[in-house]
Parts: C-alpha cells; structure tokens; sequence
C-alpha cells in the first residue's frame, strides 16, 4: 500500500462586485471610449458587441476584445473582467473577427 500526496487545490477568488472601468478602442484608433458601466461576470462576447454598437459599428459584424497591455486576446465565453488585470489602466481593443477561406 502506498500514499499519493496530491497538490493542494487552489481556492477559486472571490468574485468581486460592482462594475469596473476600462478604455476601449477600435481597430483605426478613431474611436476611444472610456467605460464604467459594464457589469462584472459578463461575458466578453457580449461586451464587445456592445462596444461595437456605441461606436456605431456595423451590427451584423462579429468583434473580438485584445488586451492591449499583454495583446493576448481575450475569450469570448468567459467573463471580461475575469481576464483582464483589475488596474486602474486598462485599455482594450475591439477588433473584427476574420472570417477567411
């Protein structure tokens, strides 16, 4: 008989509350909003169209967040304040999604 020691787990953290702030950008730099109104747990999917729809963006284009201080793209399904750096500079920017082939 043998024992296995097993890795602690890691706790989730806790989810934090309130809305957040962030710059966001288009992909000409034509456009820079500053934004404090969206809700934590929202998913970045959902965010980024509706970005696109204050920048009077066209609507039947799907678009993308990047993170500009890392560049890493951002995930679609998951929370957009789960993935970017609770800072007080944050800017994002919005991008449409390339449908090729």
């Amino acid at each position: 008989m043998s024992i296995q020691t097993l890795d602690p787990v890691a706790a989730a953290p806790p989810r934090r509350r309130g809305d957040f702030r962030f710059r966001v950008r288009d992909v000409t730099d034509s456009i820079e909003l500053e934004v404090s109104d969206v809700q934590r747990g929202t998913p970045t999917s959902a965010v980024a169209q509706t970005m696109a729809s204050r920048m009077e963006l066209p609507g039947e284009v799907t678009y993308a967040l990047r993170d500009e201080r890392s560049g890493a793209w951002l995930q679609d399904d998951r929370a957009l304040d789960e993935q970017i750096a609770d800072d007080t500079d944050v800017t994002l920017r919005l991008t449409p999604k390339a449908r090729l082939g």
